[in-house]
Parts: C-alpha cells; sequence; structure tokens
C-alpha cells in the first residue's frame, strides 16, 4: 500500500514538474514562438546583431571620434554582415557625432505576436518596442 502512495505521490511531482517546465517556456519565448520556432531564430539572431553593430559602432567612436552610419561601417569593414536585416527585420540607424539608435523594424506578413521592432544605442541594451 505505501508503495502506491510512494508511486501516485512520484507520479503527482513529475505532473507539477512538467506543468512549471511548461509556463517556464512560454515565458521566455517572444509571442508565438512556441509554435514556431523560426520567430525565436530571428528574434535571438536580431538580438545578437544588434549588439555586433552597437559594438561597431563604439569602436569605431572610439578610433575616429563619431558615429557612422551602416552603410559606412560596412564598407569600413567594420561589421561583417552580408545585409543588413535577418529573416522579415530590416536594420536601419539614426546617427549624430555623439549618439546613435540601431533600429530592427519587422516587414514580414502579419503574425500576432512577433516583436515589431527592436532598438539599441550606446547603452548596449536592446529593447523590444
Amino acid at each position: 500500500m505505501s508503495r502506491m502512495f510512494g508511486f501516485i505521490g512520484l507520479l503527482i511531482a513529475m505532473a507539477v514538474a512538467a506543468y512549471l517546465y511548461s509556463k517556464q517556456i512560454q515565458s521566455v519565448s517572444p509571442g508565438n514562438a512556441a509554435h514556431n520556432p523560426v520567430v525565436t531564430i530571428d528574434t535571438v539572431g536580431v538580438k545578437t546583431d544588434l549588439l555586433a553593430l552597437a559594438q561597431a559602432e563604439r569602436q569605431h567612436y572610439a578610433a575616429e571620434g563619431k558615429y557612422v552610419p551602416l552603410e559606412q561601417l560596412q564598407s569600413n569593414g567594420d561589421v561583417n554582415l552580408s545585409r543588413m536585416g535577418r529573416g522579415p527585420y530590416v536594420y536601419e540607424a539614426q546617427t549624430t557625432d555623439t549618439s546613435f539608435r540601431i533600429t530592427a523594424t519587422y516587414h514580414g506578413r502579419d503574425n500576432p505576436g512577433v516583436p515589431l521592432a527592436f532598438t539599441v544605442d550606446e547603452g548596449m541594451e536592446v529593447r523590444q518596442q
């Protein structure tokens, strides 16, 4: 009898753990990414690209004393991206001599739950818009 209660207790503990795990996965996945891994891959890639672009801007600022457009970073070889975007996201930057803001904007078909834009600036923190 005690073995049966032990087995039932084990099943309950496993069910609670599985429930908590599924809720954790849903909370870290953007929008409908739990159902579409491509969205998660694109989102993580965009964030990585934005941080790389921001780091290139900061390195260029340290060397030249000003921020420059993305096209100039690419032509100088400061950043190694074949195109200024990833998947349905397109990158653009607003720069002055003393500040920059790089934005990745979603230009795909309507898809509820997909982040529409990400930004990064001198603070090196990627923010979802």
